[in-house]
Order: C-alpha cells, then structure tokens, then sequence
C-alpha cells in the first residue's frame, strides 16, 4: 500500500527500493521505517512510498537493542569529536608558538573522523558540542565534517 511519508509510523516495512532524485537508493526494500528513517525520507523530499503492513512492535528487545546501539554510536562520536577538538588546540598552539604547518599530520589525524562521522544526525547537532571557551577550535572541525558530509552527499550521486 502506498502511503505518505508525513503519515508513516515506526513499524512499517519498506515494500520497494525508495530512490532519490538521482535513482540512487535511499532505503531499499524490506527495511523497517523507523523515526530516524522518517526524517531522511523528509529530507530527500520523498512524498510517499510503497509499505508492507505495519510489524508488530512487541518486540521490545529488538527495540531496546537499536537504541543501545544508536546511544553507543552517539557516545562514540562525542568522545571522538571532543578528541579532534583537543587535537585541533594542541596543533594550533603550536602554530602559534612558530612550529611548521604540517598538512600530511593533519590529514592523517583528522580524515579517518571525518570519514567515520559525516552522517546528517552528527551535522545537525554539531553545535550542541560546542562551548564559548572553545568555539575557536570547534569552529574548523565542524566545518572540516560538514565539508566531509557535503563531498561524500556529491560523490554518492554521480
């Protein structure tokens, strides 16, 4: 049954491949629409697509099992986050004492992160890690991942 994406509940199964603009798939058959998936729906500007009836969510285990895991990789990524921000200071102090800008270093600290953490839910709530005192070096970091995000987002539809 087709149904619209403003009206999808957590539960649904996805009946056929959901393609982008592009034709690149978004989410392909058989996967669970959860809250999360709603939102990358709405963000692709997909208008309705095609479910399966609605699963049961008497499952709480499975339930509570996504949510460890999606707590975890959020944990995950402010621990690392906090760390290329740590990272970022100790380097540029060193510039500012005269030390050499040493570009393979850097690329070699920071593209790993970028690469592991460019997805929209980190974009999205990078200024919830910042604070007044360190916004100068918070500052180049989201903008490094939010670079990295807008690259990858590229590539993945040529």
């Amino acid at each position: 049954m087709n149904v619209l994406v403003q009206d999808l509940k957590a539960g649904f199964v996805v009946k056929e491949d959901v393609c982008s603009q592009g034709g690149h798939i978004i989410m392909p058959k058989g996967m669970k629409i959860t809250k999360h998936r709603i939102q990358v729906l709405r963000a692709f500007l997909i208008k309705e697509i095609r479910v399966q009836e609605r699963t049961s969510l008497s499952n709480p285990e499975e339930e509570i099992n996504e949510l460890y895991e999606s707590i975890e990789k959020y944990n995950t990524f402010v621990d690392q986050y906090k760390k290329a921000i740590e990272e970022y200071k100790k380097i540029f102090q060193g510039w500012q004492a005269g030390m050499m800008i040493d570009m393979i270093d850097i690329r070699k600290r920071f593209i790993p992160f970028f690469k592991d953490f460019s997805t929209s839910s980190h974009i999205l709530n990078l200024c919830r890690y910042q604070s007044k005192e360190n916004y100068f070096y918070h500052h180049p970091v989201a903008v490094g991942l939010i670079a990295a995000f807008i690259g990858l987002w590229v590539f993945s539809y040529e």
